[in-house]
């Protein structure tokens, strides 16, 4: 997750600093958009080199430092910031030229990225939203940090957190690659949080818990945030 939150960021600050800086404007360690372009491109392309995506086409949350192999469970988060980073980095124009301190290997990366632009790394996001949309939910299709089964549903404040990060970054793919079926699974999500989830009298009134299915289990700010996530994300595709 630290290398997917790394690409996000500089994906995110390439589409966001001026392209010129001036010191009236600017800070003399301001960075240019391409270097940040260069840092996602890059750590993308190590990213994908370390084999972590599973078969069902999500990925592990991390390698084991002895022996450098995927470990790790599979949570939602590391989904969604991955897709919300490969949708950022769709945004960056394809005649871009890629550092000289990149590797060969990343230039080579940038290159075949160009051939595809956009589409290609929107192709990656929607593998990993249709994995996470198919494996990490229950029979109901309701999305379920299922690496937490044992202490289901009460989540700790880390893990409550979790779910809406996906739901969040899965609305901004659907922003430029509109499916149907992220619509549907949106609407009954948030369906779910707000008759399943949510208490609905007493003092307590308006608090979600971490299990989007119900029944209320620990409430906490984290578990309300991510609840929250997942409305407004059903409402911005229009569920």
């Amino acid at each position: 997750i630290n290398n997917a939150l790394y690409i996000s960021v500089a994906a995110h600050l390439a589409n966001r600093v001026p392209s010129t800086t001036t010191t009236t404007t600017s800070s003399s360690s301001s960075k240019p958009p391409e270097t940040y372009r260069a840092a996602a491109r890059s750590h993308l392309h190590w990213l994908r080199a370390q084999n972590l995506l599973t078969p069902n086409g999500t990925y592990v949350d991390g390698l084991d430092l002895s022996t450098c192999t995927p470990t790790g469970p599979v949570f939602t988060y590391n989904q969604g910031v991955m897709i919300g980073a490969l949708v950022e980095m769709s945004r960056f124009a394809t005649t871009t030229t890629f550092t000289t301190s990149s590797s060969s290997s990343a230039a080579e990366d940038q290159s075949e990225e160009e051939e595809g632009g956009a589409s290609l790394l929107l192709d990656q996001a929607e593998t990993l939203a249709n994995g996470t949309i198919k494996s990490l939910v229950d029979p109901a299709g309701i999305l379920t940090e299922t690496a937490f089964a044992p202490s289901f549903p009460n989540l700790d404040l880390v893990a409550a957190q979790f779910k809406g990060i996906f739901v969040r970054n899965l609305a901004f793919l659907h922003a430029v690659r509109p499916r149907e079926e992220y619509k549907e699974f949106l609407s009954r999500n948030a369906r779910s949080v707000w008759e399943k989830d949510r208490i609905s009298g007493g003092e307590d009134e308006g608090l979600f818990g971490a299990a989007w299915q119900g029944p209320v289990g620990s409430v906490s700010a984290a578990a309300q945030g991510s609840g929250l996530d997942c409305l407004v994300a059903a409402a911005g595709v229009g569920g």
